[in-house]
């Protein structure tokens, strides 16, 4: 009976010995799981500050990006004076207004092709349509190579992204522009949509493909898709209509690059988007975000050649035979019943004539510009046509309407020896055209010289419109004393067009001739 106490004292002292194993056990995993919990709450902190410096990184690099494309607008370079008249208010050129250089520099070589397939194009042409091209694509390479420039680029981003850190990495760290990855900073994206230069079908000659895009009421050149004439190539750069600069996805940048993806035939083709990178770093980690943005100068402007003219030139030319040989030839003002003494005491081998004569019955109807291209007896429409193509060139919204009416109220100066239709603008940059038609004996625009008139013309004058003769319908003859066989007179016309490229300003001259023939005998 005496061993019994001890045996449950033993016992008992087993059980608190495991229960304070158990509390130490339980000790060091509650420790342990305290650490653990610890190093996952430092863990997560610190995730959490990577991924927020990593938004501010990311936020930086939109921005620096976006400010690029801003900024792009204000890289302008010098134009030359052939193209100062598509030159903003200070006689340079940026993206902006690129797509305008490069309209004029596509009409004048349109209208050079047209010259050439009809057969009509000077000695002068070909020299012209390359002079035009080698000048603006000087502008553009000029341009290109400012706007490719990664100094510019870095500042423009700096400028934004420069301004920001990255607290939540290191505090007070700033970000910078990320040089230790090479990405290509330019791409022309949007590829076939429209370019900021608005058009008219019309104002193309005929047989020249350009390609267009149609947006509510307008019509845009295409973008990026390089479109021939005269043998060579233009692109124009894409600028959505009314769209504000934004940020794009890579998946838009990266196939349009300009490495990965060039214009055919366009090495230099101004850009339309811009990437950037920014990197930020506490010595253990870097955190880098690349940003692509799309430029828009939010402006567009009508392809023309803003400093062009047209002229009108009228001729009346009466012949005096006698017994079919030419006498004299007189001319005659453009309006009717002008009763002339031609030949006054002419002394024949028979005898001495008096001829007389009454012109200018073709003009009955008016001597305004317009009833002198209606004299003619034929259809005037295809000089109707070519006059308002050129005109066109100079504002693309004038109509054929707007054109009829300028010509109908202009009457033509007998003292004048041609007409100039030309757009004066009196705003800062051309923008402004209004089509007015004036006298070269009037006050013309300095841009104008009229002295220059013969050599400012790239093209051949060739027949466009030919009138039937017709007899004694709007002139008659009559001599005294009389003759046999009876005096007569025939009238005939012909309008003639000789076409200008615009590369010296002059674009076309429409040539009136008309001729009225008095026949007289010195047969009694």
């Amino acid at each position: 009976m005496s061993q019994k106490p001890s045996k449950l004292i033993t016992r008992g002292r087993g059980k608190q010995k495991t229960r304070r194993s158990k509390r130490a056990a339980s000790l060091i995993l509650v420790i342990a799981c305290g650490f653990g919990l610890m190093a996952l709450i430092y863990g997560l902190f610190t995730l959490a500050m990577f991924l927020g410096g990593s938004r501010q990184v990311r936020n930086a690099a939109d921005a620096g990006a976006l400010n690029v494309s801003r900024k792009m607008m204000d890289i302008r370079v010098p134009t030359d004076p052939k193209y100062a008249d598509v030159a903003d208010t200070n006689g340079k050129v940026g993206m902006s207004n690129v797509n305008r250089l490069w309209g004029k520099a596509y009409l004048i070589n349109a209208n050079l092709e047209e010259m050439q397939k009809s057969g009509q194009a000077g000695p002068k042409a070909g020299g012209n349509g390359d002079a035009a091209y080698q000048i603006a694509q000087t502008i553009n390479d000029n341009l290109y190579t400012n706007l490719a420039n990664s100094k510019t680029q870095d500042l423009f981003f700096s400028q934004m992204a420069g301004r920001r850190t990255a607290n939540m990495i290191n505090p007070g760290m700033g970000i910078d522009k990320n040089n230790k990855q090479y990405v290509c900073p330019i791409a022309m994206v949007d590829r076939g949509d429209e370019s900021n230069l608005v058009m008219t079908p019309g104002q193309i000659p005929d047989g020249i493909t350009a390609g267009k895009v149609d947006k509510g009421s307008k019509s845009f050149m295409q973008g990026y898709v390089p479109m021939v004439a005269n043998n060579k190539k233009f692109t124009f750069t894409v600028f959505h209509e009314g769209e504000q600069p934004h940020l794009i996805s890579e998946s838009v940048f990266d196939p349009n690059r300009a490495d990965i993806a060039p214009i055919e035939g366009s090495a230099t083709v101004i850009p339309n988007a811009f990437r950037q990178s920014a990197v930020a770093g506490n010595g253990q980690i870097d955190s880098t975000a690349t940003a692509s943005a799309v430029a828009n100068p939010i402006r567009s402007y009508s392809m023309t050649i803003p400093e062009s003219y047209i002229t009108v030139h009228v001729q009346n030319m009466s012949n005096w035979n006698v017994d079919g040989k030419k006498v004299k030839s007189i001319p005659y003002e453009t309006k009717a019943d002008q009763t002339i003494h031609g030949l006054v005491d002419h002394q024949t081998p028979t005898r001495v004539i008096n001829c007389f004569g009454k012109v200018g019955g073709e003009y009955a109807s008016g001597h305004n510009i317009m009833a002198i291209i209606k004299a003619l007896k034929a259809d005037y429409q295809p000089a109707m046509k070519k006059l308002l193509q050129r005109v066109q060139g100079m504002d693309p919204s004038y109509t054929m309407a707007k054109l009829v009416k300028l010509l109908e109220n202009q009457n033509y100066d007998k003292n004048a020896k041609r007409y100039y239709i030309f757009a004066k603008d009196d705003s800062a940059d051309h923008t402004d055209p209004q089509i007015q038609i004036q006298a070269d004996n009037g006050s013309l625009p300095p841009w104008i010289d009229v002295s220059t008139w013969e050599q400012d013309f790239d093209g051949i004058q060739k027949d466009l419109v030919t009138e039937p003769t017709t007899t004694d319908e709007y002139a008659n003859a009559w001599q005294s004393p009389p003759g046999t066989p009876q005096p007569s007179a025939k009238n005939s016309g012909v309008m003639m067009w000789q076409p200008g490229s615009g590369y010296t300003k002059a674009v076309g001259n429409l040539f009136i001739s008309r001729t009225t023939t008095l026949n007289f005998s010195s047969k009694p």
